[in-house]
């Protein structure tokens, strides 16, 4: 089962073992009560990736996980029965935006931007189990307006910038 939910799976795992580890060592068990890093692609995310996944052929091919689609309901679902009681949903909006991305899409900006509405939106729609992160790929004229459109929403709890995806590379002097 936890094939199927690969976007989840490290994170359940983790979820799953630390209680077993700290009551080998102790014997009071203390829950893991919220996963901080879920990934669920919003409808606009979900329907672009196939063509991602075409333009990253070169890096290798996509995980299955990254290409199946997952609802609402299957992360619901597989928070229960880990005992999860909250989430930290994490937009996948960068993709849209990604230099990986070959040819580049000429509405990545609006693909960004619904992939940010959607999952703020279901931050909004169940305020009790999850809170959203909006993406942006860092080096895009796109992520400081992206920033300032949800500066101050209470529904937003942070900003995912994946550098990897955004083509920055740390070792090297930008100069």
């Amino acid at each position: 089962m936890m094939d199927r939910f690969r976007w989840v799976a490290v994170p359940l795992l983790v979820v799953a073992f630390c209680p077993a580890v700290l009551a080998a060592e102790s014997p009071r068990t203390v829950r893991v009560r919220v996963d901080h890093h879920v990934d669920l692609n919003s409808p606009a995310i979900q329907a672009f990736v196939p063509a991602f996944c075409e333009g990253t052929r070169r890096f290798g091919p996509c995980d299955p996980a990254l290409t199946t689609p997952h609802s609402v309901q299957d992360l619901l679902g597989e928070m229960d029965r880990a005992g999860i009681q909250r989430a930290v949903v994490l937009s996948n909006g960068y993709l849209a935006e990604s230099p990986m991305m070959q040819p580049q899409q000429p509405r990545a900006g609006d693909l960004m931007q619904a992939a940010n509405d959607w999952t703020v939106a279901l931050s909004q729609k169940y305020p009790k189990r999850f809170s959203a992160f909006i993406a942006v790929d860092p080096i895009r004229p796109t992520a400081l307006p992206e920033i300032a459109r949800w500066r101050g929403n209470p529904s937003v709890a942070g900003v995912k910038i994946h550098l990897t995806a955004s083509g920055v590379d740390l070792r090297q002097d930008s100069t």
